[in-house]
């Protein structure tokens, strides 16, 4: 059987621009997220041959590997039943590696079918000798993923934890689920839910609404909210803090305080979400904001070079992670230079690709391993002239290959009026186009009944990136919030 070529996140040939922009923006130990991985020579003895040594043969290839702390993969289809080893790399996290593993099977799609994934800890490699000049960049730890075959892997639906849920997110109409929203929701099966200002009254009525939402869906869901602070927040005051636009809280940060104080205002923000039920954030925007930007996004993206966006998004990104809080990157792949209102009309960006490359989409490269992420209702007109990103199958074969970004991908809100059509039109184009899940946001029953039956269930990779990314809603270590606001404005006084 011949050997499949196999593609990754940034493949051979990729454009050197998005290299070197991604890289320019991301810290030295993510770099291997972007380049392609050399693959070595394969091992002269067949894998399953008499003493052939998977484990040796492992190290080899991580020797060869002397660019980046993450090693090469061998292939799926060449291992044979019984055979233990796919991948050895270095990972800080247990979560890091799951996340690695997602893009395995991204990679390998159906050759994945029938092996189990097993992450086991293995010792460190450098110092050892056994690595090849890479000491300096090596992590702390390092993770073995075995592929066995297996007929007791886990279905999808499984995970799914009952019937396997709608490809979408819905969102209710008020503060109280009434009883025909509850019917819908146990009959629709939603992956989740995403609440607005219009759902929230104070903690305890939002505590028991988001309570209300899993209930009636059988598992704990996933509930979202747009959360960024300034002018989209939807929790407010009296009961929730108020915050900085994210640009003005970037230019009010002392000098070198930037990510610091980006971390201590969405660990912060996790903790409000967390104590009313809520466990995703539509944060960070990794969007850059230029002269053009309209202005309804303009102060909600974090600066204006590709450099300055990472370094906030990654702290905003990891503020919730570390509060058990699952962070929503967005827009992909770049919402910065759109002169108009996507909510209203379809934007188009008539920039060259290569400009593109060079800035808009090089923060999304760097920040390409974060669990999940939303796609932007605009049209790029030098990659696909007709359709905007969340609707062409380009722009997410952009946002998948050559971003190399492998999480669970949410359209923005279908409703919105950049895009053509009836809404379950809108909904079918977005999946077909390879958007894992649709986020429907307006409430109104009879369109969240057309947008289910147009998407239909969601499908075993959407299942798999999901699972991965819920699986961050760990419980987070109680902090000291009067101590965490205290070092945030000393931060913000400079």
């Amino acid at each position: 059987m011949a050997e499949p070529v196999l593609a990754d996140p940034l493949p051979d040939g990729a454009p050197e621009p998005l290299l070197e922009a991604a890289e320019d923006a991301m810290p030295a130990d993510r770099l291997s997220v972007l380049r392609p991985v050399p693959r070595p020579a394969r091992p002269t003895a067949d894998a399953g041959a008499e003493g052939f040594d998977a484990e040796a043969a492992a190290i080899a290839a991580a020797v060869a590997e002397a660019m980046a702390p993450v090693a090469v993969e061998a292939n799926p289809a060449s291992l044979p039943a019984g055979t233990s080893l796919a991948q050895l790399g270095s990972f800080d996290t247990e979560v890091e590696a799951r996340l690695e593993w997602d893009r395995i099977v991204a990679r390998y799609g159906a050759l994945m079918d029938g092996r189990q994934r097993v992450i086991e800890p293995e010792t460190v490699l450098s110092g050892s000798g056994r690595r090849a000049s890479t000491a300096s960049r090596t992590r702390a730890g390092s993770v073995r993923f075995s592929c066995r075959k297996n007929t007791q892997c886990a279905d999808p639906d499984e995970v799914a934890g009952g019937a396997r849920p709608s490809a979408t997110i819905l969102g209710c109409a008020g503060p109280v689920l009434s009883q025909d929203e509850a019917a819908f929701f146990r009959a629709a099966n939603p992956l989740g839910f995403i609440v607005f200002a219009r759902n929230v009254e104070d903690p305890e009525q939002l505590r028991r609404l988001t309570g209300e939402l899993r209930e009636a869906v059988g598992r704990d869901a996933p509930v979202l909210v747009d959360q960024e602070g300034g002018r989209v927040q939807r929790l407010r005051a009296p009961y929730w803090r108020e915050w900085l636009p994210p640009l003005d809280q970037v230019e009010a940060s002392a000098p070198g305080a930037m990510e610091r104080g980006l971390w201590l205002r969405y660990r912060l923000i996790a903790d409000e979400l967390r104590r009313v039920g809520i466990d995703a954030d539509c944060a960070p925007s990794a969007d850059i904001a230029c002269a053009d930007t309209h202005p309804f996004l303009r102060n909600r993206c974090f600066g204006s070079d590709a450099a300055t966006v990472t370094r906030a998004a990654r702290a905003a990104a990891d503020g919730l992670l570390a509060g058990g809080v699952i962070p929503i990157l967005k827009h992909m792949p770049g919402h910065g230079r759109a002169v108009a209102d996507s909510h209203l009309e379809l934007p188009t960006v008539t920039a060259p690709e290569a400009d593109l490359m060079r800035t808009d989409f090089a923060p999304f490269a760097a920040l390409n391993d974060l669990p999940v992420g939303m796609t932007a209702h605009i049209r790029f007109a030098a990659i696909d002239p007709d359709r905007p990103a969340t609707a062409s199958p380009a722009m997410i074969d952009l946002i998948r290959r050559r971003i190399g970004f492998q999480g669970l991908l949410l359209t923005d809100d279908i409703s919105m009026q950049a895009l053509s059509g009836t809404v379950p039109e809108r909904a079918r184009r977005a999946i077909a186009a390879g958007c894992d899940i649709v986020l429907h946001c307006n409430g109104t029953l009879d369109e969240m009944a057309a947008t289910v039956a147009a998407t239909g269930p969601m499908s075993d990779a959407a299942l798999r990136r999901a699972a991965t990314a819920l699986a961050l809603r760990e419980a987070a270590e109680p902090i000291d919030t009067a101590l965490l606001e205290a070092e945030l404005e000393a931060l913000l006084k400079g």
